[in-house]
């Protein structure tokens, strides 16, 4: 079986969308009933799994459920089964097979199937067999994500694409059409501003922007993006409400229905003027189409992607966060957050902006004024990143006012857990069933796990203990795969000086290589300390499972 991944195959890296324990959570918000299976025992499927990039590092992390990975790519699965091997990991099984030639009886049931980054990237026929295959794959109780590719953000790359693939018609070498492609989209761009300016014109123009807007995504993207996002036979976008209405369609067994989308933020609209809130509004009420906000919201935001959570149809689930599922989930800021005194925080009754500084927007925030809630960030804030029960949450939080010489008994769990729900909406606070192994920068003995020690030696990247992809500079690529928890500090400090020795690592002070031997045995020792603080913070050295009786 031949794939066009063989010649050029995709980065192969994780995405938290698709982690079952977000799923789990989403289920549980959303009110998905039979509730969705612990991720601790479950069994899941990825359909598309590349070289295990986002499948290895969950079968590491949960070694009591099991996985399985099917991919046309027998290039990417035989690296996959390497990797595998390698870690020891007898809790996955991956295949190389035809989604159109899968056999649900011998595949068995699964409590989550992740479809990422292949439904608009195949033809139609494996598309409806994709969304046939669901509910006969899906436990009762199972959950499915799907991303694909949406208008209207996906016009202009449709645009781009068919000029490249109009170009590259006969040309076999994906080396040449990848060349091809992008001369050809430069020439465009250019010819397109000459000729504006050659007759003199000003004014912004649609295309011309459009256009050069393109152009700079693409120079930044690697070639294998490039290749499989613009030059595959296969890029279908959709709008959402087509996509919702082909899920609606299937009527294979017990059917699938739309439980949410992946990422919660997308689906409200707190980033929306007053107006535009008024007007969107009165667009709903002129529908009795309960997603209509939705796509509305695609429109708005010129949307691209979009990853849904589907269920099987038979399930129950409800269309809105249900409150009564917070009391059973654990809770982390999203990102590191300057806090200050929180003594001070709290003696105050003024509201308080919590920044979020490791957010990929940097002018997040979250605001807070009742003071449950105030302390209860400020507790989040304390044991960031690690996350804590919404038992344990409020009973710090109660006892952070009672210190600050609060009456804590007077505000509410219910404005607790709708400021949850807030927070989550906006970003700013994740929800979590599993906690992740999560370690200190202060471990005597540092250790990051074998996949990421693995990926760090060999491709420059780890999976964060988040499942978030984090490309790493090549000086830390050198020291993640030291961390196997075999080696103290001064251990490490030896191993750094090795590097040093075969020119694989060059500190250097002022533009030039340190050579004294202290001031170097300095260096290292700093590099060690900032490296071992941010990979903490990543989140990626790992401590101790949390047992139940933590949670």
């Amino acid at each position: 079986m031949t794939d066009g991944y063989d010649p050029v195959p995709y980065p192969s890296l994780c995405h938290p969308q698709t982690h079952p324990d977000w799923l789990r959570v989403l289920g549980l918000l959303f009110g998905v009933e039979p509730t969705p299976a612990p991720v601790e025992r479950a069994r899941i499927l990825e359909l598309g799994c590349a070289c295990g990039g986002n499948l290895l590092p969950m079968a590491e992390h949960l070694p009591a459920s099991r996985f399985v990975g099917i991919d046309r790519s027998r290039t990417q699965i035989d690296r996959a089964q390497a990797d595998a091997q390698a870690l020891g990991l007898d809790n996955l099984e991956l295949h190389v097979a035809d989604i159109l030639e899968l056999d649900p009886a011998t595949l068995g049931r699964f409590d989550y199937i992740i479809c990422h980054g292949v439904f608009s990237w195949v033809s139609r026929p494996v598309q409806d067999r994709i969304l046939a295959l669901l509910p006969a794959l899906l436990e009762p109780r199972g959950l499915a994500v799907v991303s694909y590719n949406v208008y209207p953000g996906c016009h202009a790359r449709e645009m781009v694409r068919q000029l490249m693939k109009y170009r590259t018609r006969g040309v076999a070498s994906p080396t040449l059409q990848l060349a091809a492609a992008r001369t050809v989209l430069d020439f465009v761009t250019n010819a397109v501003a000459a000729r504006r300016e050659h007759a003199g014109v000003t004014e912004p123009e649609a295309y011309s922007l459009a256009l050069a807007r393109e152009r700079e995504v693409v120079r930044r993207v690697p070639d294998a993006y490039l290749f499989h996002e613009h030059l595959e036979p296969d890029n279908a976008p959709l709008y959402f409400h087509e996509f919702i209405g082909r899920v609606g369609a299937v009527n294979d067994g017990a059917g699938l229905g739309y439980v949410c989308d992946a990422s919660l933020d997308t689906m409200v609209a707190r980033d929306l003027a007053p107006a535009t809130l008024t007007e969107l509004a009165k667009l709903a009420e002129a529908t009795d189409d309960p997603l209509a906000v939705e796509q509305y919201l695609d429109f708005v935001r010129n949307r691209e992607l979009r990853v849904s959570v589907l269920s099987r149809g038979d399930s129950r689930r409800a269309r809105q966060i249900q409150p009564a599922a917070l009391p059973g989930l654990r809770f982390a800021m999203h990102g590191q957050v300057h806090c200050d005194d929180p003594t001070q925080l709290l003696a105050s009754e003024a509201p308080v902006s919590f920044q979020i500084l490791s957010s990929p927007d940097a002018k997040l925030s979250i605001g807070a004024s009742d003071p449950l809630t105030k302390a209860a960030l400020v507790e989040l804030c304390a044991v960031w990143p690690t996350s804590v029960g919404f038992e344990q949450l409020e009973r710090s939080a109660r006892g952070r006012l009672a210190t600050a010489g609060h009456d804590s008994t007077t505000p509410t769990r219910e404005q607790l857990v709708a400021s949850l729900i807030e927070c989550m909406v906006r970003n700013a606070v994740v929800a979590r069933c599993w906690e992740p192994p999560i370690g200190a920068a202060s471990s005597a003995r540092p250790r990051i796990s074998a996949f990421n020690r693995r990926m760090a030696g060999r491709d420059g990247w780890l999976a964060a203990l988040e499942h978030r992809p984090f490309v790493l500079e090549p000086t830390l690529a050198h020291l993640v795969p030291l961390l196997d928890g075999t080696r103290d500090h001064d251990a490490l400090l030896d191993a750094l000086a090795g590097l040093v020795e075969t020119g694989d690592l060059t500190p250097r002070q002022d533009g030039e290589p340190i050579r004294d031997p202290a001031a170097l045995r300095a260096a290292l020792a700093e590099f060690l300390r900032a490296s071992l603080r941010s990979l903490a913070q990543l989140p990626a050295l790992m401590g101790d499972p949390v047992s139940a009786s933590e949670s």
